[in-house]
């Protein structure tokens, strides 16, 4: 179907009617200006074929279709279309028989739409299917391209060219039938979801229901037949455990009363015994009695209380007066120790002193020498108010000055005069050592070989001299290896003592570097010799701070503390950089010490009696900022000071606080931790330092053994050396034997080098004078230029000078003031020394008395220990006598108490033997009675039930064969009763539940569940036979999208290389090179290069792009009919051209009508119509 004619009225800007036409079968161009209505003929055509009005159509209402709107008197608006039929290819189905085919659209301002097809009224879905079978679809309308499609597909995306190219191929068919199956799906999958909620939720628990019910019944009419047979078989159990129970019962009555008969025999004998034991325990009774009331017993008990009583005196004196003396021993070494204290103390002022007589003496020197110099810049400056200019020493300038120019002076003309003399002596040299020549190079040789020999006669004595030995070397290195192992073996003994300080170790070994990490407060510091007694009193000090570990900045804190978290150690940080603590002053030392010296005590400060680094005084002021004594006395004087702020300690762990509250330190013996980590430090420093020690004196013995060994190789070399060359030079000297003039060149020569060297004096001396001359006129010549200058400066050296020497005098009398006051500290510790001699010879004395009295105690003391002994041997004897008697008594005693008991017992166990004989009578009567009961209720069971197969079961089940042929039942007749009762219950409890038309149910029940399942089976074989056909379908629109691609692949690479001659190549490509779904993608290659995208393109290649694309579209599907709106408008003349050539060689079929403002477009076009637009109303004509 292809347009012949058309006419339009009141249809947007042709208020008039008018008709267009004939159109060319083949090419048609509209042109015109702009606003004169081109784009409106088009719409009115879409309009025509039954457009929808918005996406379609660039209206949004179908009245803004109305000329003006229906404002000036027209209010309807009609398009008709003459469509020629002849080609039966795209003819519609009803109207194939019609040559022509008119299609008329009528609409009207009160919103009437109508179609007309050959003057008949059709509805608008007629017309959308008769131009459907003629290839037109107007709901996907790709057969136009309407003003801005180009735009849109140079910036469509992959995706979108793809739903583009799908709807060119027309899969929606495709889609329509996978949509259909879809819903089909659905609906089998409703069927499924509902069969199966009928089988879960009604059939299956009905079907559960009947089957338990059904079992219910066959158990309640199978327990019938058990009950009867367990019934009669508890009935046998019973009768066989009465008969085995009466049996048993009449065996222990004999056993009874055997032994009651037994027990009557042995209480007649225990009674016999009895008696005859208390009457020997009232003899022994007697005798005890007898030795505790004899007067010598109490008389000697007397006697060694009261000795035992001086003995305890006089060894309470004796410990007494030891400790005295231990105490003073103690008292007098502190008295000793403070002593050498202060004999060091003042041996240290006696060197302070030395240093500031000689600083005195040296600041006395520097003074006076400063003096002078401050006294001769006075003269200087006196001379020169004067006008006479003297030097730093004194001496008159300008006559030095005129003395130095008259010494230039004769030395320049004694050289002028040399001058002439040592030319004639050059030349003469020069004519006799043409003469000379081999003479010399003879003297030269013999010269060289004197020296040669020389040299070769010093290097044999120093080798014959050189003390080397080939087996030293192998010595040192045995001592070397020797070294080794035993370094390893004290490594070995130190890990073992480190096994007491795990942590610390494993701290030293991950942060080695002490500068860092120097390690627990125990290791930073250690006693003085002498003073271990105080580790207690340090203990007490610090306390737990002695594991604390010092560094020496907050980052090697922070990161110890993340060591410790990652291996679970717990650490506490001292970091050097924030530890501010300060020791007292000095004058509050030797003020305290002082006053428990006059007290006749001793008094440390804590850091004063230990040794450690300057660097870790603010840690350790930290944990022992206290002060130590040896007393109480003296701990409570220096806390009840006033202003005092420091805790004191005692020796023992006493802690007094400025307060006046005082703490017990521990008595646990804890100074062991300091005193064996003082020794494990200095076991492993000394092993440490040992090594090193004789390591470093191996290693330079080594290599001096090896400098030895490379000396005397070089000392043989060198001999060698000595000896070739002395060959070469006798050689050399037998060939040269000429005769030459020697002794005129010689003295030439000597007066020439006199000469030369008398030059070279005087002309150094010039030189000197010359130099020392320069400065000194020069400051003789600015004097005279500037002499106020000059007396300036002399006036500041000398106000320098006298600065310089009143800063020594000030000091040199701070010198002395410092002196005297030392001097003084001196007269104080010499007096304080006499003191404590004083007093250590009046302990001294002390000692010696206690030490006497000490020894008279001891002689007396052996004396009472002997009457003590006498005394207690003969006591000893009576209680030895006393002792035997209550023994025999005693064990007696035990005996007559156990016969006693037993009797009781044997009294109490046959009261009992009667009491149990007497309920076993008993027993033995009812077991009888019950017995004769049970025999009666089994002969009264019916006989028919020992074949029943129940009860054989049962047998085969319970019953087991004793030794003796008896037959019993392995369960408790208990057990057995249970059981028994347990069926009679659950055949009650079945009574209540069992419904006896549960089996015809089951059966009507179990054929509805059947039919479900089948039915079931049945729609899921349908449902896969949907599933199956989608899949289908998706095949068959993959593999039609994959086709129609390389259709399109091949007609857009013509097409473009037609649109664009030159090495061009356009191809189609996907974004998943297996997957056409994911995308498709435009390119383009210029000289067989592919660009990386469109955006590098100009407008004019994009649009030639997109169109050769679009092109290619429309001939996979080919209409009778394309309309094309200024598709050209983003190319040249010639490209535009190019497109017309397309068009007419690959669409040969088709109408093609096109709007372009392009003229070259129109040489290609077989009809061309213009626009026009007159009284605001647009007209159409043919050119």
């Amino acid at each position: 179907m292809k347009i012949v004619e058309m006419s339009l009225e009141g249809f947007k800007s042709y208020g008039e009617r008018v008709k267009i036409g004939p159109f060319s079968p083949n090419f048609t161009a509209i042109c015109g200006p702009n606003g004169t209505g081109k784009s409106n003929f088009f719409d009115a055509i879409c309009f025509g074929m039954g457009f929808r009005v918005g996406n379609d159509m660039r209206v949004d209402n179908l009245t803004d279709l109305i000329y003006q709107r229906g404002q000036s008197n027209i209010s309807s608006a009609a398009v008709t279309i003459v469509f020629d039929n002849q080609d039966k290819k795209f003819s519609p189905t009803m109207y194939a028989d019609c040559d022509k085919i008119t299609i008329s659209r009528q609409i009207a301002l009160r919103g009437r739409d109508r179609f007309f097809v050959n003057g008949q009224l059709r509805k608008p879905t007629d017309i959308t299917r008769m131009l459907l079978e003629a290839k037109l679809n107007v709901h996907n309308a790709h057969f136009v391209v309407l003003q801005g499609t180009i735009q849109k597909v140079i910036l469509m995306k992959p995706k979108e060219i793809l739903s583009m190219f799908q709807e060119s191929v027309g899969t929606n068919v495709f889609d329509k039938e996978k949509e259909r199956s879809q819903k089909v799906l659905t609906e089998k999958q409703v069927q499924l979801q509902k069969i199966e909620k009928d089988i879960n939720e009604s059939l299956e628990p009905a079907l559960e229901k009947s089957k338990k019910e059904k079992a219910n019944y066959i158990r309640w009419m199978n327990l019938g037949s058990e009950i009867i047979a367990m019934k009669y078989y508890v009935a046998l159990n019973k009768k066989r455990v009465l008969h085995a129970l009466l049996c048993k019962k009449k065996k222990i009555v004999e056993e009874i009363q055997l032994d009651l008969s037994n027990n009557d025999q042995q209480q007649i004998t225990k009674r016999n015994e009895l008696s005859a034991i208390r009457d020997r325990l009232k003899i022994l009774s007697q005798q005890i009695a007898e030795l505790e009331t004899t007067p010598h017993a109490q008389k000697l008990k007397q006697d060694i209380n009261n000795t035992q009583l001086e003995q305890n005196k006089l060894t309470t004196l004796i410990t007494s007066i030891s400790k005295d003396i231990s105490n003073g021993l103690k008292e007098l070494k502190l008295q000793q120790k403070s002593l050498q204290s202060t004999e060091s103390r003042l041996k240290a002022f006696e060197k302070d002193n030395k240093s500031y007589i000689e600083e005195e003496s040296a600041l006395k020197a520097k003074t006076s020498k400063t003096r002078e110099i401050m006294n001769k810049a006075n003269e200087r400056l006196e001379l020169a108010k004067l006008g006479k200019w003297t030097t730093e020493s004194g001496e008159p300038l300008g006559e030095i000055v005129d003395d130095l120019k008259q010494k230039e002076t004769d030395l320049n003309n004694r050289i002028i005069a040399l001058n002439p003399i040592i030319k004639h002596l050059e030349s003469e040299v020069q004519r006799l050592g043409k003469t000379a020549k081999n003479t010399r190079e003879i003297e030269e040789a013999e010269r060289s070989l004197k020296k040669w020999q020389d040299m070769l006669s010093a290097t044999e004595l120093k080798l014959q001299d050189f003390d080397y030995d080939a087996n030293e070397e192998n010595s040192i290195q045995t001592k070397i290896f020797q070294l080794n192992s035993d370094e390893d073996r004290y490594q070995d003994e130190l890990r073992s003592l480190a096994q007491r300080f795990a942590r610390e170790e494993r701290i030293r070994q991950k942060f080695p570097d002490v500068n860092k990490v120097p390690g627990p407060l125990l290791d930073v510091f250690s006693i003085h010799k002498g003073y271990e007694q105080y580790s207690l009193a340090l203990e007490e000090a610090a306390k737990t701070r002695l594991y604390h570990i010092v560094v020496d900045n907050d980052a090697t804190a922070t990161e110890l503390f993340q060591w410790a978290t990652n291996h679970g150690v717990r650490v506490t940080c001292l970091p050097i950089n924030r530890l501010n603590n300060k020791r007292p002053s000095r004058d509050v030392i030797l003020r305290a010490t002082k006053l428990a010296n006059h007290e006749g005590g001793n008094l440390f400060y804590a850091l004063d009696i230990l040794e450690y680094d300057v660097s870790h005084e603010s840690c350790l002021c930290s944990a022992f900022n206290v002060f130590l004594t040896d007393n109480q006395k003296i701990a409570r004087l220096i806390n009840g000071q006033d202003n005092w702020i420091y805790n004191t300690i005692t020796i023992d762990g006493d802690c007094y606080n400025p307060t006046g509250q005082i703490s017990g330190g521990s008595k646990s013996g804890m100074n062991h931790l300091i005193k064996n980590r003082t020794r494990f430090n200095h076991v492993r420093k000394t092993i440490e330092n040992d090594i090193k020690l004789e390591r470093d004196k191996l290693k330079a013995l080594l290599a001096s053994c090896i400098n030895k060994q490379a000396r005397s190789q070089e000392l043989k070399s060198t001999i060698q050396s000595c000896q070739q060359k002395i060959e070469t030079i006798n050689v050399q000297i037998s060939i040269k034997k000429d005769t030459t003039d020697e002794g005129k060149l010689f003295k030439a020569q000597q007066e020439l080098h006199e000469k030369s060297n008398a030059k070279q004096s005087l002309e150094n001396e010039c030189r000197s004078i010359t130099k020392d001359l320069q400065p000194h006129e020069k400051y003789l010549n600015n004097c005279l230029k500037n002499p106020q200058k000059e007396m300036d400066n002399l006036s500041k050296s000398y106000n320098d000078n006298k600065s310089e020497y009143d800063i020594l005098w000030k000091k040199y009398q701070e010198l002395l003031d410092r002196m005297s006051q030392e001097k003084f500290i001196h007269s104080n510790l010499v007096t304080e020394k006499d003191a404590i001699v004083s007093e250590l010879d009046k302990i001294q004395c002390q000692i010696k008395e206690s030490e006497k009295e000490y020894e008279d105690l001891q002689v007396q003391l052996p004396v009472i220990e002997s009457n003590l002994n006498n005394l207690q041997h003969q006591y000893d004897a009576i209680s030895q006598q006393k002792y035997t008697a209550q023994k025999q008594y005693k064990e007696l005693d035990e005996q007559s108490r156990s016969i006693q008991q037993d009797l009781e017992d044997n009294q109490a166990k046959n009261s009992r033997l009667h009491n149990e004989l007497n309920k076993l009578k008993n027993d033995i009567i009812s077991l009888t009675t019950n017995l004769d009961a049970a025999k009666k209720d089994l002969l009264n069971q019916p006989q028919h039930v020992m074949e029943m197969p129940e009860y054989l079961v049962l047998l085969q089940k319970y019953d087991r064969t004793e030794n003796g042929g008896v037959e019993i039942c392995s369960i408790s007749l208990e057990e057995l009763t249970e059981l028994y009762n347990a069926m009679i219950r659950e055949r009650s409890s079945l009574q209540m539940k069992i419904d006896k038309r549960a089996i015809d149910m089951l059966s009507h029940i179990e054929a509805e569940f059947n039919e479900l399942k089948n039915n079931q089976s049945k729609v899921q074989s349908e449902r896969n036979s949907v599933q199956q056909l989608i899949e289908n379908i998706e095949a068959q629109k993959t593999k039609k999208l994959n086709t129609s691609y390389t259709l399109v692949d091949n007609v857009f690479n013509h097409i473009l290389c037609t649109m664009l001659p030159g090495n061009v190549r356009g191809f189609l490509s996907l974004v998943e090179p297996n997957d056409i779904n994911e995308g498709i993608e435009i390119n383009i290659e210029f000289n067989g290069m592919k660009k990386s995208g469109l955006h590098d393109l100009s407008g004019g290649q994009k649009s030639l792009l997109a169109l050769s694309f679009i092109l290619a579209l429309l001939k996979l599907n080919p209409c009778p009919l394309y309309i094309l709106d200024e598709v050209d408008a983003a190319l040249d003349i010639g490209h535009t051209q190019n497109l017309g050539s397309v068009i007419k060689k690959y669409f040969t079929e088709s109408q093609f009508l096109i709007v372009s403002h392009r003229e070259n477009f129109f040489k290609n076009a077989s009809i061309v119509f213009r626009t026009s637009c007159v009284n605001g109303m647009s007209h159409i004509q043919r050119l």
